[in-house]
């Protein structure tokens, strides 16, 4: 599992706060598999992470939107498919067919990638082009 460090955050307050919130989550998922917790605390726990990054992202591309970010449409597209991908895995944690371990290195792989190459240039676009936020 990661630790959270300020090199996740990307410069933009309501977003870094919302990530840090994700992350905790995340930590809240790795802790509880490894402490062997029951599969449907784990599934319940994983619930609050794909409502809780559905409600991000809604957040993200209204900033994304005001700003008019130039990369918003992939972005949302970006947005789609994780929102996709997490509610099949969830599904598909609850069958039996995935198990915790995987979803959490889905979870955390995603995670770092998707903050350090997609979401950071939402904020060195905000600091260009406009300046505040």
């Amino acid at each position: 599992m990661i630790k959270w460090d300020y090199l996740l955050w990307i410069g933009h307050e309501r977003i870094d706060l919302q990530h840090r919130a994700l992350f905790d989550l995340i930590s809240e998922f790795a802790d509880a598999r490894l402490t062997n917790a029951p599969i449907y605390e784990l599934h319940s726990i994983l619930e609050e992470i794909v409502k809780y990054t559905e409600f991000h992202f809604v957040s993200e591309e209204h900033i994304m939107a005001k700003s008019n970010y130039p990369d918003l449409t992939q972005h949302k597209m970006e947005h789609k498919n994780l929102m996709s991908n997490l509610t099949s895995r969830l599904k598909d944690m609850a069958m039996g067919k995935l198990t915790p371990d995987l979803i959490e290195n889905f979870l955390v792989d995603w995670f770092l990638f998707h903050i350090q190459r997609d979401d950071k240039k939402i904020s060195d676009h905000i600091k260009h082009y406009i300046g505040v936020y």
